[in-house]
């Protein structure tokens, strides 16, 4: 099967091949379609079922949205930063077993 993409997606999965995320085009379509098999996977899950696995999910997603309505965010990337940042430096601390 021979597939073309428009320009847009060519130059995600150039990007992502170029970052070294996946090690060519082909994986990168290969994980894509993995991920849709999942999301459809999820969406057949009756609300009951999702809720029984995720207690408390929808309150959960309205909280994330009303912070994000009123600026309570923050970019990702340096949210991570931070937190490897923090990891490091506690790793650093005096007295810290290690497993």
């Amino acid at each position: 099967m021979k597939v073309t993409l428009d320009p847009e997606r060519t130059r995600l999965v150039e990007q992502m091949v170029t970052s070294g995320r996946f090690a060519s085009a082909e994986e990168a379509v290969h994980a894509a379609l993995a991920a849709l098999m999942q999301q459809e996977s999820l969406a057949k899950i009756p609300t009951e079922e999702f809720e029984a696995m995720f207690p408390g999910f929808r309150e959960k997603i309205a909280e994330g949205l009303a912070d994000l309505k009123a600026g309570r965010c923050q970019d990702g990337e340096a949210f991570f930063d931070e937190l490897e940042r923090e990891d490091q430096e506690q790793a650093a601390r005096p007295g810290r077993k290690t497993a």
